[in-house]
């Protein structure tokens, strides 16, 4: 991948640079970012140059640093106009660097009447006390002893092998489907009695089927494996039957063991059927009726779950609708789908007559309706992207690969993607260890072509750190056989230790670019 030209911007449409950590990619958003401000016609003023980032702390930094280097550039123009200096430091509180939310929130402040929202929204950043009584109240319409669907719920906890079904879980789902922005959702049971009916005759069906005595002759007459326990099982599945004949829930755990499938493995003999048990087995109609009611019950059972994950959500919207609320993410799926709708067209007339260029950062972290967002309402600008795709992996910071790599076939259809490939801030021994952890023909979780490792070249040479005998710039801690928590405590450890010894070894030097060695000390 080629570095960034100079003069890379030519014309509207999507750029793409990508910057790995440590290589200078905050100082050349800045100069870039100066460059539009105060050369060429790109922008016609100060304010019409939007730049977006990830943080409202990144955001702070860049804006600082921006003015910063306005101001070094009014000591020394160079062959800058010193007027157009003025007028970018004059507007620099005017200048729109903002986070994704917050470029979101001013749309729908502006443009209530585009994007089809009411007026004098309230934006919260937690809306968890709306979570908390939409989990509560659908926890509660699924537990209610007359509710149609209390006997699946019931039966799922009383098995105790479906963690899905607590209040903590449901509300974990309801909160990653509201995360996913844009995607069409499931639709809703059209009614959660039809699956309780459904599971309710499957039952029915074994109480009118079952002996006891039947049962019981059954089991002695089957040449069960060793660990079977099923001849002491017959009352448990008699227990069971008597739940059902009383209307209650029974334990689902007792009647998967006499599900056909169940009943076949419990006499297999070690994979070798012996013909007299197979003809026990296909002559006892209650195994098959057993089977039948555990296969509806795990489809009922997930249809409702799926059902309550959606009710938890409707729940959630309708409340904040009501108090004329909206969340972040809210923020984000109204603008997406404002730009596309009814009156999408004039919304994106409106922000292109707004802003000359886009500016955005930490692009990796962006997910697909995000991208939508940039692509639909900037289409005919100049959109900048910047970011680290290896970190576009991180879906727990909302990143999506699909939405990057969409991107990057954007800009790559016309010849618009480089990379910054001097590595500033670590010398050439950490720089190039990197390069062979990841130089394996597919050093990431996903194909190669969708993801692939560019390796980039240490501006400093010499190591920062001298007279270390046990210095290694590469140390493998752990090979992945612990759990996540055991192998952060041996990193932390690792780490501490390391601290401790390069402050208590005198011999040890760091020398930073330009100075005099000197001994490592905390601060």
């Amino acid at each position: 991948m080629s570095p960034v030209p100079k003069d890379f911007l030519q014309g509207d449409g999507t750029y793409l640079v990508e910057a790995s950590a440590g290589t200078g990619k905050t100082y050349w958003m800045v100069e870039t970012a100066v460059e539009l401000l105060l050369k060429g016609s790109t922008i016609s003023k100060p304010e019409r140059l939007l730049a977006v980032t990830f943080t409202r702390a990144a955001t702070a930094e860049l804006k600082e640093r921006l003015r910063k280097r306005l101001h070094e550039l009014r000591a020394a123009p160079g062959d800058f106009d010193p007027r157009r200096i003025d007028a970018a430091l004059a507007a620099m509180d005017r200048l729109p660097v903002t986070t994704i939310h917050g470029f979101c929130k001013g749309v729908l402040e502006e443009f209530a009447l585009e994007c089809g929202v009411p007026v004098g929204l309230d934006f919260l950043e937690d809306i968890s006390a709306y979570v908390d009584v939409a989990v509560a109240d659908e926890w509660r319409s699924l537990t209610w002893e007359d509710s149609p669907t209390s006997e699946i719920v019931l039966s799922a906890l009383m098995a105790g092998d479906d963690p899905r079904w607590s209040p903590k879980e449901l509300r974990n789902a309801a909160l990653v489907v509201r995360g996913a922005i844009g995607a069409q959702r499931p639709a809703r049971l059209p009614s959660r009695g039809n699956d309780a009916a459904a599971l309710r005759t499957s039952l029915q069906a074994i109480a009118a089927a079952f002996s006891l005595e039947r049962l019981g002759d059954f089991a002695q007459a089957v040449e069960w494996n060793k660990d079977s326990s099923l001849v002491e099982a017959v009352d448990d599945l008699a227990a069971a039957v008597d739940a059902i004949n009383d209307g209650r829930a029974p334990m689902m755990a007792d009647l998967r063991r006499w599900s056909k499938e169940a009943v076949l493995d419990a006499a297999n003999k070690g994979a070798k059927f012996k013909k007299a048990n197979l003809a026990l087995i296909a002559e006892e109609p209650l195994l098959l009726l057993v089977s039948q009611a555990v296969a509806q019950f795990s489809t009922s059972s997930d249809a409702l779950w799926q059902d309550a994950v959606l009710g938890i959500v409707e729940r959630i919207e309708r409340g904040l609708q009501a108090d004329r609320a909206a969340g972040f993410d809210d923020m984000i799926a109204m603008v997406q789908r404002a730009l596309v709708g009814e009156r999408g067209a004039e919304l994106q007339r409106a922000l292109r007559d707004r802003y000359d260029a886009v500016l955005v950062d930490e692009f990796q972290d962006t997910d697909w309706a995000q991208w939508q967002i940039f692509s639909t309402a900037f289409q005919g600008r100049p959109l900048i992207l910047v970011g680290d795709p290896k970190q576009s992996i991180y879906a727990f910071r909302g990143a999506d690969i699909f939405a990057y790599r969409k991107a990057k076939e954007t800009a790559n259809a016309a010849g618009r993607v480089w990379s910054l490939d001097t590595n500033w801030r670590s010398d050439r021994g950490v720089v190039d260890a990197t390069g062979a952890l990841f130089a394996a023909e597919q050093p990431f979780a996903v194909p190669s072509e969708q993801l692939a490792f560019t390796p980039v070249t240490a501006k400093r040479q010499e190591p920062y750190i001298t007279g270390d005998a046990q210095a290694s710039a590469l140390v493998m801690i752990d090979a992945g056989k612990d759990t996540v928590a055991e192998q952060e405590q041996r990193i932390a450890r690792y780490i501490a230790a390391e601290i401790v010894r390069l402050l208590r070894d005198e011999a040890i030097a760091y020398q930073p670019n330009g100075e005099a060695a000197r001994r490592i000390n905390p601060k």
